[in-house]
């Protein structure tokens, strides 16, 4: 993976406590929703505060993160670092077709803070078994200004707003989001 080398002392730290990285599950309904856009600001700002943040891209689409920010060249399996400082790994192929054990262990044991699962629900609406590992999940959501409201007394919070155009006429939508705690399913 391609990541900044950190110095033997952080390393050791690390070692002996048996540090694992903390996985985010970014999720919504169909494309178009702002997972992508979530996942990407969210390891923007982590890797402002100097967090070592990993974007996995388990979408397929022409906007995710992988086609956004690094181009059509990125293949699976290939990891880059971004100017935003930090990293995405392409991984729509893997999230169809299943991690390998080794690959899971990877991303939980990393070197990353934090791996930002932008992910891809299955055709049956299931998370890949990298989301299924995640500690927490945020929920992402575009919104009218009439659905709004309902999001916001559901728990979510307005993240952005933009202006789209519809059949020449210009209307609010609004981003919102909604981090939801990671159940328990040992014992």
């Amino acid at each position: 993976m391609d990541k900044r080398t950190i110095d033997q002392a952080e390393g050791l730290r690390r070692l002996l406590a048996g540090r694992v990285s903390r996985i985010v599950a970014v999720a919504g309904g169909p494309t178009g929703v702002g997972c992508t856009q979530t996942a990407v600001n969210l390891a923007a700002a982590l890797a402002a505060l100097g967090k070592d943040v990993l974007v996995v891209d388990e979408r397929t689409d022409a906007h995710s993160a992988s086609a956004t920010l690094c181009g059509a060249w990125l293949r699976d399996g290939e990891n880059v670092r971004v100017d935003a400082g930090f990293s995405v790994y392409a991984a729509s192929h893997f999230a169809r077709a299943g991690y390998s054990d080794a690959q899971l262990a990877d991303f939980i044991d990393g070197a990353a803070d934090i791996v930002l699962v932008d992910t891809q629900l299955d055709a049956d609406g299931a998370f890949s078994a990298l989301a299924r590992e995640a500690h927490s999940t945020v929920l992402s959501a575009d919104a009218s200004a009439v659905s709004r409201r309902v999001f916001e007394r559901a728990g979510f919070s307005l993240i952005s707003s933009e202006s789209v155009l519809r059949d020449g006429v210009s209307l609010p939508r609004f981003h919102l989001c909604k981090p939801l705690h990671a159940a328990n399913f040992s014992g």
